[in-house]
């Protein structure tokens, strides 16, 4: 299956579902809420594998590797911080600002290698 056009709407929904557990210059591990159960859109975003979305990750750029476990709900991610400026993750997940999360996932979203 491949995946489709990232639905921005929906990433920005989703990152309340995600808090960071720790966080080094170039590496995030995060952590799912079981609250995602509850999402809306759950079952189309179970319809992915763990390697589709693994691999749409990685397209984008200054992602060096993405490791998920679904069973422990983690998602460890490393990055070029010359690339990807480290407070923006934290930003991107923390905000109560719809409009700020869009802003920083445009930022990195229309930076894809394609």
């Amino acid at each position: 299956m491949r995946l489709p056009d990232v639905d921005r709407d929906m990433v920005v929904s989703l990152r309340k579902y995600v808090a960071i557990v720790s966080h080094v210059q170039g590496r995030a591990r995060l952590k799912i809420s079981m609250d995602i159960l509850r999402h809306p859109l759950l079952q189309e975003i179970s319809k992915f594998k763990e390697e589709e979305v693994i691999a749409a990750a990685k397209k984008v750029r200054g992602v060096v590797d993405v490791r998920l476990n679904m069973m422990a709900r983690s998602l460890v991610v490393q990055y070029d911080p010359n690339e990807i400026e480290p407070s923006d993750l934290k930003d991107f997940l923390e905000t109560k600002e719809d409009s700020m999360a869009k802003l920083l996932l445009n930022k990195y979203m229309d930076a894809l290698i394609l």
